[in-house]
């Protein structure tokens, strides 16, 4: 389905001034004309809420589909009551714990909010955002503020008045400087489920699930992708992304390696990695503070982006706290790059399954024990197994056969010579979130046959096999697809 794009026109062609003034901003907004407002989380592409025809220009300037729904902005808790028919009790605990803060509601509307604001559904995305200069704005206005972020769609997020005018100066009168965002990513969109009134988060942001459970008791987590009819912001699949192409990934040595003749940038997490040579690095917080990391990761995206590489790597961070909403973000960033490492990735799984489903083609007890003794010389095994070094060896070969189909596989995928697979020191470390150690060529040679055979290996070291295959296709999938 093609995305319903409204059509461009009547677009401001003058540059847009850059600013402090909330006169100027409140001049704009009441002409129907759009204003870039500070929040704490990202830059808002701001129109009155209540004026579709100035709600029509987000959609235009943005070049944004009228299937995703837009944030509602207003300034307290008793501006509510203006635009929503009721507030379950646990929206008026989140409201409190967290607002003004990093946290949107979706509450049922009432008909003074236009329907191309929420894209036809009875449900409007509220906030009070937390920046002095846009609450004091909010305060002036007698309407409240419909704001998505202030870029074009699908491209990075602007935490800073300059990120704005990159993409919007010729299409917006004013950008209200407030200076860079103070944290740096979303806000967290939570819905209410109609019969318990528990919270469901549909969109992760910088408020955590641990967060709303300790207000609320309880809280569900929708990890839906929906490119047609997103019940709320930041649903789409792909999003918040670079015209550079984007890898995330926890094995940044190994594929900084493989990825050695590209031109790089290296976004780490805190690790300064000094003995990687890439194009450009950033580190996002020394201390390993996740805060610090969420409030710098957009601007370290923005700056990647103009200096002409040919693939910004980005460090996955500790999937704990805001953490989990960052690499949440990433993904989205980099699901168009992903994608074909993920389509790499379940080749192989089919490939194993397929393998697992195969009845045995020798007697499974000659080939435990042929593994059992696999480290040991060829003619202390065939005595140890009572038959001839001749017969030893056939049935060397015959596991060898089984076997190289699927060393081949691997190696036509990794674009790796089989000669380098099968090197005894080719080895593959591992990521930092599985528990396994580094594993070398003959393991993975085993592992292959050992599914080849129905032998059922236990559940740590299936893990660990298995999970070295995956870290070998992480780490250079991308020379196989050939980044140009």
């Amino acid at each position: 389905m093609v995305p319903e794009i409204i059509a461009l026109k009547n677009i401001v062609q003058k540059v847009a001034t850059i600013g402090t003034s909330i006169k100027v901003a409140e001049k704009h907004l009441k002409k129907g004309q759009l204003v870039a407002i500070p929040t704490e989380t990202v830059y808002g592409l701001a129109a009155n809420a209540f004026n579709e025809n100035a709600i029509k220009q987000i959609f235009e300037v943005k070049n944004r589909p009228l299937y995703n729904p837009l944030i509602v902005h207003i300034a307290n808790l008793n501006q509510l009551a203006n635009i929503v028919t009721t507030v379950p009790a646990n929206a008026i605990k989140l409201f409190k714990a967290f607002s003004p803060g990093p946290i949107t509601l979706l509450l049922p509307k009432k008909d003074i909010i236009p329907n191309i604001v929420t894209a036809g559904l009875p449900d409007v995305a509220v906030r009070i955002p937390n920046h002095p200069l846009t609450l004091a704005l909010l305060q002036e206005l007698s309407f409240p503020l419909a704001a998505p972020s202030a870029n074009l769609f699908g491209y990075i997020s602007p935490t800073k008045p300059a990120h704005v005018a990159k993409q919007l100066e010729n299409k917006i009168p004013y950008i209200l400087d407030g200076g860079n965002c103070s944290t740096g990513i979303e806000s967290t969109v939570v819905g209410f489920d109609k019969q318990t009134g528990t919270p469901i988060i549909y969109r992760i942001g910088a408020i955590s699930q641990q967060q709303i459970i300790d207000v609320t008791g309880a809280c569900l987590l929708k990890k839906e992708v929906n490119n047609i009819a997103p019940v709320s912001p930041g649903m789409i699949e792909y999003h918040y992304s670079p015209n550079t192409r984007l890898l995330v990934t926890d094995l940044v040595t190994g594929t900084t390696v493989a990825l050695k003749n590209k031109k790089i940038g290296l976004i780490s997490f805190k690790n300064e990695y000094s003995l990687i040579n890439v194009f450009h690095k950033i580190v996002l917080s020394k201390s390993g503070n996740l805060q610090e990391v969420a409030k710098n990761i957009y601007a370290a995206l923005h700056e990647m982006d103009e200096i002409g590489l040919d693939l910004i790597i980005v460090e996955k961070l500790p999937e704990i706290g805001i953490g989990i909403a960052v690499n949440e973000k990433l993904e989205k960033a980099a699901g168009k790059t992903n994608s074909l490492l993920f389509k790499i990735k379940n080749s192989l799984f089919r490939e194993i399954t397929e393998i697992r489903s195969k009845q045995p083609l020798m007697p499974g007890h000659i080939i435990k024990q042929f593994r059992e003794l696999r480290n040991y010389s060829q003619e202390y095994v065939a005595k140890k197994m009572g038959i001839s070094q001749n017969a030893y060896s056939k049935i060397e070969n015959n596991i060898t056969q089984l076997t190289v189909t699927h060393v081949k596989h691997i190696s036509t995928i990794l674009d790796v010579p089989i000669i380098d697979l099968l090197r005894d020191d080719f080895e593959i470390h591992k990521p930092h979130h599985l528990n396994t150690d580094t594993v070398n060529r003959k393991d993975i040679i085993m592992y292959l046959h050992d599914l080849q055979h129905g032998i059922k290996l236990k559940k740590e070291e299936d893990n660990k096999l298995y999970g070295a295959i995956m870290a070998l296709l992480q780490t250079t999938s991308y020379i196989s697809e050939g980044i140009k």
